[in-house]
């Protein structure tokens, strides 16, 4: 009797069914690479409500994705600079602005919504403005360089 007790919980442990459940923040990682394989070096925090992954895409960006604690990812944020900007939208602030240089982007994504906020730097001054698609663009704020 003591052997067959023994074979069985050597069989359950091989089997991994006496194994611990994963951590939240378990599960979120193994999430995160499904949805970004390349990704090696991730930060994952437990907010609660809501995790955060950070992680770099390349050298010239940095990014953040939102997941419920249910693993459904809500949105994403990126920066980077003028180099990763699409041309399209890139044109629109160029020909808009004149005279001002593209400094830094923020692309936000969350379910059908799909945002930019761009800093902008001339002589006299800056300006964020916030591309909201279909060519939108509004003044979110603006200063004076002293």
């Amino acid at each position: 009797m003591k052997k067959i007790c023994l074979f069985a919980l050597t069989i359950l442990f091989k089997s991994g069914a006496m194994a611990l459940p994963a951590s939240p923040s378990d599960r979120i990682t193994n999430i995160f690479h499904k949805d970004f394989p390349a990704v090696h070096q991730e930060i994952v925090q437990d907010c609660g409500d809501y995790f955060v992954v950070y992680f770099k895409e390349e050298e010239l960006s940095s990014c953040r994705v939102f997941y419920t604690p249910k693993g459904v990812m809500i949105e994403t944020i990126k920066y980077y600079d003028v180099s990763k900007l699409d041309p399209f939208i890139r044109c629109l602030v160029n020909e808009k602005y004149k005279g001002k240089e593209i400094k830094g982007i923020t692309e936000t994504s969350s379910g059908n919504i799909h945002n930019y906020e761009i800093i902008l730097q001339g002589k006299k001054g800056g300006c964020k403005i916030k591309y909201e698609g279909m060519g939108l663009i509004t003044m979110v704020q603006k200063w004076n360089t002293l």
